[in-house]
């Protein structure tokens, strides 16, 4: 499985289907980036749209990862077809030969014949001689005809013999180097992607260490100074919260930014809780449970926008997320205006406005760019 050739491949088909990189990547979902990375060999397309991708350009999985189209039928192989159609040959020569003895029998009993015609007296004895060794060569070069036809049914056996004989034994070949091929590509495949996940395992396993180091200093240093687990409660609590948020989305690769997103939801409010807790703070929980509820539902519309918009449209979908976060400000402050009387809007309100307003009109305007750029 060579990256290079796959790339050169699907760029291949690409124009064959008459599609540009833009074009492509929207129908996938995905960036033009992406799929320049493809045809130039710097990546693999990702199983999440190589089924939709050989859709598309037409073409298996296996060819795909062959780099190439695989062809199932192929040329008709000669075999035992040739050999027969030989056979049948040396039997048309052989019939041949009998119908030239023939034929020069023929014609020596013509001679005689005709030696017969100038003698009269004996002479009628060797005409009655003539016309039975002339008869003999009739007869020989009908064997000899008959022989020759026989030699012609068996080359035309032998042709249609070599025709379906040798196409069986070629798609038999050719299946066979198919499904060595497929096997490669699988086996090749599956490698690429145990090591991807190795590598995965290896960052999470070095993430885990850290962590669980730092919580370890951190408890030992509270012991040495307090003799107990006081204040090392608050960075434990904190780390373990960041560790159960953040390891499916370090192993999993992007598939586990949904689980890392389910976990925040799932975990924010009880540490808050706990966090409270420890601190002797009711407002961490109170105050500090309705922010995150607000942000977290926040969160969630910004990852359904990039979904929905998809990766091909990144920078509109960054500026429908900046203007999205408008209205969010304005409802955090109504939170808080509630909680703890804080005014619902001031300056640094109006200045972050602003500045979200022009985020989202230069989000819109490189998009646009970006697109007509791709297009020309």
């Amino acid at each position: 499985m060579n990256q290079t050739d796959i790339g050169k491949f699907i760029a291949r088909r690409r124009k064959e289907k008459n599609l540009t990189q833009a074009q492509l990547a929207e129908k996938l979902n995905i960036t033009d980036r992406a799929v320049s990375k493809w045809e130039r060999g710097k990546s693999m397309p990702d199983s999440s749209v190589m089924l939709e991708l050989c859709h598309i350009l037409g073409i298996t999985v296996n060819e795909l990862l062959s780099g190439e189209v695989l062809n199932m039928g192929g040329e008709k192989i000669n075999g035992a077809g040739e050999r027969m159609n030989g056979e049948g040959e040396q039997t048309n020569g052989a019939g041949g030969q009998m119908n030239g003895a023939g034929e020069q029998m023929n014609g020596a009993g013509g001679q005689m014949n005709g030696a017969g015609e100038q003698m009269n007296g004996a002479g009628g004895q060797m005409n009655g001689a003539g016309e039975q060794m002339n008869g003999e060569g009739e007869q020989t070069n009908g064997e000899g005809e008959q022989t020759d036809g026989a030699g012609k049914q068996m080359n035309r056996e032998g042709e249609q013999m070599n025709g379906e004989k040798g196409e069986k034994m070629n798609l038999e070949k050719n299946r066979e180097n198919y499904e060595k091929k497929a096997e490669e590509n699988l086996i090749a495949l599956k490698k690429k992607y145990e090591n991807g996940r190795t590598k995965n395992m290896l960052i999470a396993a070095v993430f885990s260490a850290a962590l669980l180091i730092g919580i370890m200093v951190c408890m030992i240093c509270d012991l040495a100074i307090t003799g107990s687990l006081t204040w090392s409660l608050i960075p434990t609590g904190s780390i373990a919260f960041a560790w159960v948020v953040s390891f499916p989305g370090i192993i999993l690769g992007r598939k586990g930014m949904l689980i890392s997103l389910i976990s925040l939801s799932a975990f924010t409010v009880p540490y808050l809780f706990l966090l409270s807790r420890i601190l002797g703070a009711e407002e961490v929980f109170s105050i500090g449970s309705v922010m995150a509820v607000i942000a977290i539902a926040f969160m969630w519309i910004v990852a359904a926008v990039f979904r929905r918009m998809g990766k091909s449209r990144i920078p509109a979908a960054l500026g429908v997320n900046f203007l999205l976060a408008v209205p969010f400000l304005f409802i955090v402050n109504g939170a808080l205006r509630k909680m703890i009387g804080e005014p619902i809007l001031d300056v640094w309100d109006l200045l972050t406005v602003f500045v979200l307003l022009i985020l989202a009109f230069a989000s819109f305007a490189c998009g646009g760019s970006w697109k007509n750029g791709k297009k020309s």
